[in-house]
């Protein structure tokens, strides 16, 4: 009977132990993770803007990549990479933790959210209402739509790709690989831009086109087994 107690209070001692060392643990610093390329990797700093106007940066890695803290800061953010040469790109993130990057799409998508309007000046008065995460997802929807052509070419999902989120490398393939042969020219003083293959070529942009709606992902029940008895 001793045993038996000793075995009990010894069981209750280490799970109290367990307990008290899993409410220790620190919890994960909050990041926004991402790549900026126009096809080659942007050599440039990134910055980023909350809805109370505060201000993190950080110089982009030679890969294009990038990872800002954003510990203190209020979610939805407006962020934008200055290269040390060429035009200044827009994102957008809803929340922390999220995968954005920062490409001529994700700056003409912003572009179109923000009603074709200056999106310096929307950055520099920004505190998180001048568009919403809807409007952003629209935008994104009506440039992937326009680009499912070159998409699909280069082997990606289109229906499930999202030209913000979807994380990838600026290696020549898949999304850079369209991105490397695209002209995006966003020009706020006419509201008007310009999008063309890499040789100038128009490619025409239909604000009207949906993309591909999203495949479910397939119910572990809805799977068919086959069973061979021999």
């Amino acid at each position: 009977m001793k045993k038996i107690v000793i075995m009990m209070l010894f069981a209750i001692s280490a799970f109290t132990l367990m307990s008290g060392c899993s409410n220790d643990s620190t919890p994960a610093t909050p990041t926004l993770t991402g790549t900026a390329a126009t096809g080659a990797p942007i050599d440039g700093t990134v910055t980023v803007k909350d809805a109370k106007g505060a201000e993190k940066d950080i110089a982009t890695s030679a890969d294009g990549s990038f990872t800002l803290d954003v510990t203190g800061m209020t979610a939805p953010y407006l962020l934008r990479v200055m290269p040390s040469s060429g035009p200044t790109l827009y994102s957008y993130a809803s929340q922390n933790g999220q995968t954005i990057n920062l490409t001529p799409t994700t700056n003409l998508a912003m572009f179109l959210a923000a009603g074709q309007t200056d999106l310096d000046a929307m950055y520099t008065s920004w505190d998180g209402t001048a568009v919403t995460a809807t409007q952003v997802a629209t935008a994104e929807g009506t440039v992937r739509a326009n680009l499912v052509t070159q998409m699909e070419a280069a082997g990606l999902d289109v229906a499930n790709y999202d030209l913000f989120t979807s994380a990838f490398a600026a290696n020549g393939l898949g999304i850079d690989g369209v991105l490397d042969d695209l002209i995006i020219t966003v020009d706020s003083g006419t509201n008007s831009f310009i999008f063309t293959d890499g040789s100038g070529a128009d490619l025409g942009f239909d604000d009207a086109l949906a993309p591909p709606a999203p495949t479910a992902p397939t119910a572990p029940g809805d799977a068919i087994s086959i069973v061979t008895v021999s």
